[in-house]
């Protein structure tokens, strides 16, 4: 029971998302400058994005491609996630902060299960997000992390992360 109350909290507080939003508001102001936003994935052009020279996606998946805590594609995403899928030849994958998170699903059962529910490659990573870990991005992807799309719900953390990823 510990345990449960331990992780629930823990994901409602994200220590070194608190520090990076200080730096951000403080000295970094740049660094949260979303450079697209849309009311959900439904309405992304991704032949543009792929014109534009992007390689691959990555997707937070709460609120972004499932209802919070969910583990089937909301009716919304799902022809955009199909199209998505065919455009980028597959290069698609979730950065979660509980499924494949080293803290919370070290066995990788919770990532397992989401792949196998949703179609989608869960990365497994050390650190939460906005840090990350581009090296895994790279590994996965096999491109620069500059040529992959992130997308998420949350713009401060989504903006902040891609920049850190490709500039710091």
């Amino acid at each position: 029971m510990l345990n449960k109350l331990n992780r629930g909290l823990s994901q409602r507080v994200n220590l070194s998302g608190v520090r990076l939003a200080f730096q951000i508001l403080t000295t970094r102001r740049r660094l949260a400058l979303p450079h697209i936003a849309v009311q959900n994935i439904g309405s992304v052009n991704w032949g543009e994005m792929k014109r534009a020279g992007f390689e691959g996606c990555i997707f937070d998946k709460d609120n972004t491609l499932t209802l919070p805590y969910g583990d089937s594609l909301h009716p919304s995403v799902k022809d955009s996630m199909e199209e998505c899928g065919e455009i980028f030849k597959g290069n698609v994958a979730l950065l979660s902060n509980s499924a494949g998170l080293e803290q919370y699903d070290a066995d990788g059962s919770e990532a397992d299960m989401i792949e196998k529910k949703l179609g989608i490659p869960v990365l497994r990573h050390r650190k939460k997000k906005p840090e990350g870990e581009p090296e895994v991005l790279v590994s996965h992807f096999g491109v620069p992390v500059n040529r992959l799309v992130m997308i998420g719900d949350r713009t401060f953390t989504v903006s902040v992360r891609t920049v850190l990823f490709v500039y710091c």
